[in-house]
């Protein structure tokens, strides 16, 4: 039966390291009664959550063929090993290509400056919002003497207390 291994590698290990770890799972995996490894990089992506303080990992995808019994061995001894981060074993059908679950669009210029995380406002206007001209604003310009006759006005009045 095929199986497929997805499985992450600490961002921390130098290009030399990640080799030589792949290279010991692969053996671990053929040890354990794993057939026909094919091994893909995916690459290095930051993590969506720091594992062990470690922010960044090394993607890697194994497809393999192998009997039910030697897969729980498989999951057992990759496990007990230190040098992987997470990783899931499934069951892989060559006639059954899965597909991608998002599909992120490239940008272009119908889509640059909006925002596509909300598709229903992706056709949306994009409001500017310019600021107002402390000039365009008229003041009523008051004199010396207008000032005069209102304070002559308030303290003419009865103090009611």
């Amino acid at each position: 039966m095929q199986y497929e291994l997805i499985y992450i590698l600490p961002g921390t290990l130098a290009e030399t390291e990640v080799q030589t770890a792949t290279q010991k799972i692969k053996e671990m995996m053929t040890e354990t009664g794993a057939s026909d490894i094919v091994v893909t990089e995916v690459g290095k992506n930051r993590l969506a959550y720091p594992m062990n303080h470690i922010r960044y990992g090394y993607f890697f995808i194994a497809r393999f063929a192998a009997e039910q019994s030697a897969v729980e061995g498989i999951k057992e001894k990759l496990r007990l090993s230190g040098e992987i981060l997470r990783m899931m074993i499934t069951v892989y059908d060559p006639k059954h290509p899965t597909e991608a679950k998002i599909n992120y669009p490239t940008q272009t210029t119908q889509t640059a400056g909006k925002d596509l995380t909300m598709p229903e406002l992706a056709d949306a206007p994009v409001a500017i919002h310019a600021r107002e001209d402390k000039k365009a604003i008229e003041k009523p310009v008051v004199s010396m003497e207008e000032i005069g006759e209102k304070l002559d006005e308030i303290l003419d009045k009865d103090i009611v207390v």
